[in-house]
């Protein structure tokens, strides 16, 4: 925040009152803690968006990856429409991975 001067009486108080409000979440709030999958996140993150062989490395083994995935769960869903002896209407639901 910038500073505030006493010719401002609204922005000492907004000022003010930003501090205490802030000092009070503060106060009741947990210390943060970093999840392994924060982390692993944050070290993904940084590395898809580098210009580096690695990441072209992994973006592609990613794209192939969702692509047999893709593969099985078309297998999957026609297998399950083949296979209805019974003669019901099968609603196939999409695989969805999150990695």
């Amino acid at each position: 925040m910038g500073e505030t001067s006493s010719s401002d009486p609204e922005g000492d108080l907004v000022h003010a009152w930003s501090d205490a409000y802030f000092r009070g979440v503060l106060a009741h709030s947990r210390p943060s803690e970093v999840s392994n999958a924060e982390v692993f996140a944050d070290v993904y993150h940084s590395l898809a968006h580098s210009a580096t062989p690695a990441a072209d490395a992994m973006l592609r083994l990613e794209h192939s990856n969702a692509e047999a995935v893709a593969a099985k769960c078309h297998q999957r869903d026609k297998a399950l429409v083949s296979d209805n002896i019974w003669g019901v209407s099968l609603m196939v639901v999409p695989c969805l991975f999150v990695l």
